[in-house]
């Protein structure tokens, strides 16, 4: 670790000639000595940290490329199934139509024949109160 030069002799004598003794102030100085290595950041240190940041930066870069990727597939796959599911609802509705049309051509048709039942009645009966009307007069 390179960090700046702490001159514990000149910090000594300056404790010293304030009335420190010797002992105490030697004390002091390498507290004050330990403290400046464990606690201040060097040059390299913050290299270590800017490198650390530019990887991130790097990372964080990628990631947003992929996403962007990931993205565009997602969407594209959603509007596949987006046309997929619109093709399908269409022929279940045109399914739905025939068997609709198919079903009132059917009723229609058993209208018809039951109206033709109670013509062709109508008409017999119509025909026999004519005929017995014919023979009584």
């Amino acid at each position: 670790m390179n960090i700046p030069a702490f001159d514990t002799h000149h910090y000594v004598k300056r404790l010293t000639g304030a009335g420190m003794s010797e002992s105490q102030a030697e004390v002091l100085a390498e507290e004050q000595s330990r403290l400046l290595e464990n606690h201040l950041a060097t040059k390299h240190d913050i290299a270590l940290v800017q490198s650390d940041i530019a990887a991130i930066q790097q990372n964080i870069k990628e990631l947003e490329a992929r996403l962007a990727i990931d993205l565009k597939e997602l969407e594209a796959r959603m509007a596949a199934d987006n046309r997929e599911l619109e093709a399908k609802l269409t022929a279940d509705l045109k399914e739905l139509e025939l068997r609709l049309e198919g079903a009132i051509t059917a009723r229609i048709a058993e209208a018809k024949v039951e109206m033709l039942k109670w013509i062709f009645a109508v008409l017999l009966g119509q025909t026999a109160i004519l005929a017995a009307l014919i023979r009584l007069l």
